[in-house]
């Protein structure tokens, strides 16, 4: 599941910055407000931003400090490693998945964040 992601995901957000790109080009001369707040360009251009942060987020934070760990162990278990040879404590391995939830939240996060911009000027 873990490598399916890590080959698509990238893909879909340069996708998606692209697209939310283009939008922004497209309405950078657009003078309606949506809600009377905002423009178009300036939803677009905010959605441009957040999605493609996931890339560097996850290659310069998440992968070396959480996901290289997991995945590591996660291998020497394959192998038919058991616990006790693993080097780490049930607690460590636990501390470990509980910082890879919130990091993969804050993930979430941007994608659902310029989704959420993108619907909202798109559907104005």
């Amino acid at each position: 599941m873990y490598n399916i992601g890590k080959s698509s995901s990238p893909l879909i957000a340069i996708t998606a910055t692209l697209c939310n790109g283009y939008s922004a080009y497209r309405f950078k001369d657009d003078t309606t407000l949506v809600g009377g707040i905002v423009s178009p360009f300036a939803l677009y251009l905010a959605a441009t931003i957040c999605v493609p942060c996931i890339i560097p987020y996850t290659v310069l934070y998440m992968e070396p400090k959480v996901n290289k760990k997991l995945l590591t162990l996660g291998a020497m278990v394959e192998k038919g490693a058991k616990a006790s040879e693993l080097g780490v404590s049930e607690a460590e391995i636990r501390g470990l998945l509980i910082r890879w939830k919130g990091m993969n939240f804050v993930r979430a996060g941007l994608v659902a964040l310029g989704a959420l911009l993108t619907a909202v000027a798109t559907i104005r």
